[in-house]
């Protein structure tokens, strides 16, 4: 395990280096733009390289777990963040109806309570509108039309 609070001492170059990868871009890239002269497969090799320096390696980890912190959402947040879009009205009710859905998984209210009429006879009167919507819909099957 690395010690986050532990500065590792590197020059400008491997800064840089380590600051582009850890940002997701890669290695053979981050080594050009870093400031080598290398291009193309030579720049990849070099990159190979630095990333097994030891001082480079470790800083690289470090950066990497700074950032996995920064940029993680703790789970109040993304509750609060699901129940905005589902509070939302201009959201697509597909989005509003997914961020319910994964706000209830989140929170264990998956299922509705035991013996709870009403959102019984809520998904009732659904299916009820359900038939009568598709009745209209539905065509009489008739034999193959073989001449």
């Amino acid at each position: 395990m690395v010690c986050l609070n532990e500065p590792v001492e590197l020059n400008p170059r491997h800064e840089r280096f380590v600051s582009l990868v850890a940002a997701g871009l890669p290695a053979g890239r981050a080594y050009e733009q870093a400031g080598y002269a290398s291009r193309g497969n030579a720049a990849d090799v070099g990159a190979s390289k630095l990333v097994r320096n030891p001082k480079v390696a470790r800083a690289l980890e470090i950066e990497r777990a700074t950032f996995r912190e920064q940029s993680s959402l703790g789970r109040e947040e993304k509750l609060r963040i699901l129940a905005e879009i589902a509070s939302q009205a201009f959201q697509r009710p597909r989005d509003r109806i997914a961020a319910i859905k994964l706000h209830n998984e989140m929170t264990g209210e998956t299922s509705p309570k035991g013996g709870d009429a009403s959102s019984t006879s809520f998904l009732e009167g659904i299916r009820e509108r359900a038939r009568e919507i598709a009745s209209p819909l539905a065509r009489p099957v008739t034999g193959s039309s073989e001449n």
